[in-house]
């Protein structure tokens, strides 16, 4: 099946989890996160928004034994179709909405990181797959930044286990991920 098919097929899945069993997965996924061992020892973590229903973090930064750990955001920059990254500190004063209506860090007021400062990266998406491919939106920021030599943090997928298929269509581009994680399994790579 073609990417945009399994888009559009996963969106509408998503679309349609009620907003009760949405919270309770994504706190569900949230708790089991917290006790990953790779997460649970780094000290920054590339976090994203939730946008178009998808497993929200934001139940993490209300979680006492972040209080150490450095929160990074993405900005997306359309000009060059990839991803800065930001220290953010607080989500009401550092974040604003931006390219493609999604929250991100407000660059002027926030620290750049670099990449390779990152011990974890989260990541979004529509659909993943059992060897840790995945497909986003279609705009290649994930894959073009997970594949930067500099990176070495791990890279965990939050889903739905709805959103977990056998396998996708991958190409050379696509970068798996060394982890997926859902509200009922943990799918390990590496």
């Amino acid at each position: 099946m073609r990417k945009n098919r399994l888009r559009h097929i996963y969106r509408k899945k998503r679309k349609n989890l009620s907003p009760l069993l949405r919270r309770h997965y994504s706190r569900k996924i949230c708790r089991s996160l917290l006790n990953l061992k790779q997460f649970k020892h780094s000290d920054t973590v590339l976090f994203y928004h939730p946008v178009d229903k998808e497993v929200n973090t934001s139940y993490l930064f209300e979680h006492s034994s972040l209080s150490d750990t450095r929160f990074v955001f993405p900005k997306a920059d359309p000009q060059t179709r990839k991803l800065e990254l930001f220290e953010v500190h607080s989500f009401e004063e550092h974040l604003q909405k931006g390219t493609f209506d999604i929250m991100e860090p407000v660059a002027h007021n926030q620290r750049k990181i670099h990449v390779s400062e990152i011990d974890v990266v989260l990541v979004p998406g529509l659909v993943f797959d059992q060897t840790g491919h995945r497909i986003g939106f279609g705009g290649g920021y994930f894959d073009r930044f997970l594949s930067i030599t500099e990176l070495r943090a791990t890279t965990i997928g939050l889903a739905y286990s709805f959103q977990v298929v056998k396998k996708l269509p991958a190409e050379k581009h696509d970068q798996p991920l060394n982890y997926v994680l859902t509200e009922t399994d943990l799918i390990h790579q590496l």
